[in-house]
């Protein structure tokens, strides 16, 4: 009997063996072990199944990020000047000249967003 069981073949943790001897043990350990180099070399592998996922440095994700803000910005104040335009249009009962008028306000508005965020933050005023 091994050291840590009781006289009833339970371990001190109150458990059984379930009938495992060093010779399973010691198999589950190998088999843990291949698998375990397995995973590793798997892991480090260059290209894993032939898939090659880029890594994107911090700069081109800020870039990638302005992008889509700026698409964002762009599209959303023509989106919102259009509808601006055709609500007050269809309340006045007029043709599309508040559409257009708003559709081109919508347009200057997006344009003037793009330079903000393309300019950057402005620096301090000395003084």
């Amino acid at each position: 009997m091994a050291k840590d069981e009781g006289s009833d073949g339970r371990s001190e943790a109150g458990h059984t063996n379930g009938g495992h001897d060093a010779g399973e043990d010691a198999a589950l350990q190998a088999r843990l072990s291949r698998l375990s180099n397995a995973l590793e070399q798997h892991q480090n592998s260059a290209e894993p199944d032939g898939i090659k996922v880029p890594e994107l440095s911090g700069q081109e994700l800020s870039a990638s990020n302005i992008g889509f803000r700026v698409l964002v910005e762009f599209f959303s104040a023509i989106l919102v000047g259009t509808l601006i335009g055709w609500q007050i249009d269809k309340w006045v009962h007029t043709g599309p000249i508040f559409l257009i008028i708003f559709l081109l306000l919508g347009m200057v508005a997006g344009l003037v967003n793009i330079y903000r965020i393309t300019a950057g933050p402005k620096p301090p005023r000395a003084g």
